[in-house]
């Protein structure tokens, strides 16, 4: 033995009393990262647990992988990213992380989506009809202008059946309706995931009653006249008034 040396089997081999080795210690990847979107301004974000994992580092990738926006530290497997807009994408990267380091890899998520807010219906006037149109109209309650609006319109306040038009925008038209016939109508949320929202009551009104053409006398009596007419188009429901005067202006009239 010399010094901190050892000469073994006696052909001049040295080897060092101690020998440096080093453990290293690595932190897996996160799995199972996906989004849950809470409200429309918050997304929940939730990942398998990590063993070994001491705390995880939650990056906003929504504008690329190469410019990730810190976001924040948490020691759950879960962390709320708020403070967003409406029925917007977004993803989200995290890594698992011990104190001190190691660092583990960033994992990216899918794309998820905030929920987009109800509409709202328009406060003046939510339904307008003519004689075979009806206008429903709402307000975007903060949704962006791209949003897409699910909107029916029905003969039964249950919407058993009902007829229905995608639209952006805030307002729908629906033509060639039959006069004087009651409808109902509502409009849903369409999310950018597909997913449609709880439907929105706008309201409900007659189509207007068309006049009643071909007016003439059937037959003339003693007792009276009797009038036919052409209803026009208008349901059975239509009540006419039908008034009788000798003078051209019905001035007066019975």
């Amino acid at each position: 033995r010399n010094g901190n040396n050892a000469v073994l089997g006696g052909e001049g081999q040295v080897a060092t009393a101690y020998s440096n080795i080093e453990s290293t210690v690595t932190v897996s990847a996160v799995t199972n990262l996906r989004g849950t979107p809470l409200n429309t301004t918050s997304i929940r974000w939730d990942w398998a647990e990590i063993p070994g994992a001491d705390f995880f580092q939650v990056y906003d990738i929504t504008d690329g992988t190469t410019s990730p926006v810190f976001l924040g530290n948490t020691t759950d497997n879960s962390y709320e990213q708020t403070g967003l807009l409406a029925n917007t994408p977004h993803r989200a990267a995290v890594n698992a992380a011990k104190t001190g380091g190691p660092y583990g890899p960033l994992v990216y998520s899918a794309t998820f989506y905030t929920l987009a807010a109800q509409p709202t219906p328009d406060g003046s006037n939510p339904v307008s009809v003519t004689e075979d149109t009806l206008t429903a109209a709402w307000g975007a309650n903060g949704n962006h202008a791209d949003t897409v609006y699910r909107v029916e319109i029905s003969t039964y306040s249950s919407f058993l059946t009902s007829v229905s038009q995608d639209v952006t925008g805030y307002t729908a038209v629906f033509s060639d309706l039959s006069p004087n016939i009651h409808y109902y109508a509502r409009v849903r949320i369409i999310n950018n995931d597909g997913s449609p929202g709880t439907p929105v009551t706008l309201g409900d009104m007659h189509t207007l009653a068309r006049s009643p053409i071909n007016v003439t006398t059937q037959t003339v009596s003693m007792a009276g006249v009797t009038l036919v007419w052409n209803s026009n188009g208008n349901s059975p429901e239509t009540i006419y008034q039908v008034r009788g005067t000798t003078q051209t202006d019905f001035a007066l009239g019975f």
